[in-house]
């Protein structure tokens, strides 16, 4: 199977040949260590096809993200998100977004998958709304707008809700296999925001994008989303799949029995335990034990 043909069987709920490798995001730095040079590429390409030499990942991504509006220092090529910049109605007008229903916006992506499409399975990233409204207004000015001034609060996440949802009707036009939508909405320990919250401003905002959606998709909420019931929620979004959290130490299996149903359930596997061969733990190979680790769900990619 080619790495498209993994995946997409994957997320068909079939069973590939082996344990598809996914990820969103490959620091250039790691890249131009593991191999000695970058590839020049769009800024928005998050995995540079340099790193393909040297390990055989199955998909590629390209990132559709929209900026936040927030004093942001880049350090080693990471942003780091600071103060956020609309903190009233009179700051709306800072919120500058390209044009999503031009066909110049998406000219780098379909030259991108031209290139080095094919092969690999094309992964879509963006977002629904929730995380560039919490960054760009801050989370203070957030958290009280939601009992101060909700209508603000619903105000900004429809301006990205809605520029989101466009971009998402274009992607299987653009030859997009799948789409990962990271809403950062918990930690390890638990979600950081209410079930009200979430039920009254984020889902109806997060559906609107992934009713436009023509592909399959998955939702990485960076960690555990927490009750059950709030679970479900998410999960009758749409037919998806969901990134587990890693820290949480939630089964793969019980999480995707009492919750996800047949779906699709990516996972995620320390690369040391299975790359190095000191580690008490390793294989020194990655692929068997991974796969073996997977088994008697294959379906469920690591990323």
């Amino acid at each position: 199977m080619t790495g498209r043909e993994r995946v997409l069987a994957a997320l068909n709920r079939q069973e590939p040949d082996k344990v598809p490798w996914i990820e969103t995001y490959v620091h250039d730095e790691m890249v131009e260590k593991l191999v000695g040079h970058l590839v020049d590429v769009p800024r928005q390409v998050r995995i540079n096809p340099a790193v393909y030499e040297v390990l055989p990942l199955d998909n590629l991504n390209y990132n559709f993200k929209a900026p936040d509006f927030a004093e942001i220092r880049v350090i080693d090529g990471i942003d780091y998100v600071g103060r956020g910049l609309i903190r009233s109605r009179a700051d709306l007008d800072q919120i500058r977004l390209p044009d999503p229903t031009k066909e110049e916006f998406y000219r780098p992506a379909r030259e991108y998958l031209d290139k080095y499409g094919g092969q690999l399975a094309a992964m879509a990233n963006l977002r629904s709304g929730p995380a560039n409204t919490y960054l760009s207004m801050g989370m203070d000015v957030f958290s009280y707008a939601l009992y101060d001034d909700p209508s603000f609060v619903e105000e900004v996440l429809d301006i990205f809700a809605d520029w989101y949802a466009e971009v998402a009707g274009n992607l299987a036009r653009l030859g997009f296999d799948f789409a990962v939508i990271a809403e950062d909405l918990a930690d390890k320990s638990g979600p950081i925001f209410s079930p009200a919250v979430v039920r009254e401003f984020f889902l109806p905002r997060m559906k609107r994008v992934v009713d436009r959606l023509q592909i399959p998709w998955i939702w990485h909420s960076d960690g555990n989303v927490g009750p059950l019931d709030l679970a479900r929620r998410y999960a009758h979004l749409g037919d998806g799949g969901n990134w587990p959290p890693r820290a949480a130490r939630q089964r793969c299996g019980e999480v995707q029995g009492r919750v996800w149903g047949p779906d699709c359930l990516p996972g995620q596997y320390r690369l040391a335990l299975y790359l190095d061969p000191g580690h008490p733990g390793g294989s020194g190979g990655g692929g068997p034990r991974a796969d073996r680790a997977a088994r008697p769900r294959r379906r469920l990619p690591f990323g």
